[in-house]
């Protein structure tokens, strides 16, 4: 595991930021000079330094309230809910996980992202949610922007879908979909997560929401093969060097199922994100997030 250390930015909210390289020393810095010299006399080239991968920047925007009055065909509303300490907590260390974790290992060591976590303590409202196409509501890119602060690749809201309802005297989760991303060309990606979904799927939800964000992302960049990955069809993909399938099974944290959907060091999941995926039916056409597709970086720090 990628440990990152716990900043307070000037606003008290939390960042967790990848830390600085270690500066070259000047004693490298001649032993690397004199390398190059002895190359030189030879006749030689000195070895080429990698291209380095720039680290999408992350922020994960939380919602502490929700207040929604709306009106329905059978009567009026107004649903309040609000997270707990421990929904908070849960989401903060889902989102460290994900971003320093997750995303290395299923990048396969390419992509080392960066997060920065905010707590939000205006309520979301008949302003900042919209219909989410499911009968339900969700926080919106347009709705939310206010909160979402420059300089940043992507976007994870989470917030609080489920709580009383005084109009009809009863609990209720007003959000229809579980997690949702919207495609934004090469604009900076945005996710909406319902709690309920985050203590259900743990991070699967945030790998899965994630997976649409960068498909989405790489393919209008055209820096991705073609034709983009569905990650709603891992039955229909294959690995395209083994060309093997993948199981069909949603691991847990606590029990980790190699080549699953989600496993970090193998599977669909996995795949895909490390640019080894492929359909079944053209299986050696390698398709997904390829290192060339990381090297040119997110929609704010693309190469």
């Amino acid at each position: 595991m990628l440990h990152r250390p716990l900043e307070f930015a000037k606003d008290g909210h939390f960042v967790f930021k990848t830390p600085d390289p270690i500066p070259i020393s000047s004693v490298d810095q001649g032993l690397a000079g004199l390398l190059t010299l002895a190359l030189s006399v030879l006749g030689l080239a000195a070895p080429a330094q990698a291209a380095k991968v720039p680290s999408w920047k992350i922020e994960v925007i939380v919602y502490l309230y929700t207040d929604l009055t709306y009106q329905d065909a059978v009567s009026s509303h107004r649903l309040v809910g609000s997270l707990v300490p421990d929904e908070v907590a849960n989401i903060k260390n889902s989102s460290a996980g994900f971003v320093n974790s997750d995303i290395p290992a299923l990048t396969s060591g390419t992509e080392h992202p960066t997060l920065r976590v905010k707590s939000v303590s205006r309520p979301l409202d008949s302003q900042t949610l919209t219909a989410d196409n499911f009968g339900g509501f969700t926080p919106a890119p347009w709705t939310t922007t206010a909160d979402q602060d420059p300089g940043y690749d992507s976007y994870i809201v989470f917030w609080q879908s489920f709580g009383w309802d005084w109009g009809p005297m009863k609990s209720d989760n007003i959000a229809h979909a579980g997690g949702l991303t919207w495609g934004r060309g090469t604009s900076p990606t945005f996710s909406a997560i319902q709690m309920p979904e985050l203590a259900y799927a743990g991070r699967n939800v945030l790998k899965h929401e994630w997976g649409h964000a960068i498909t989405f992302y790489y393919d209008a960049r055209g820096t991705a093969p073609k034709p983009m990955v569905d990650n709603h069809q891992p039955d229909t993909s294959v690995n395209c060097h083994t060309h093997n399938g993948y199981l069909h099974i949603d691991e847990t944290a606590s029990n980790p199922v190699p080549n699953s959907i989600y496993n970090n060091g193998s599977g669909f999941t996995h795949d895909y994100y490390s640019g080894v995926t492929a359909q079944a039916s053209n299986p050696s056409h390698c398709i997904g997030i390829t290192p060339a597709a990381w090297l040119s970086g997110g929609p704010v720090t693309k190469r």
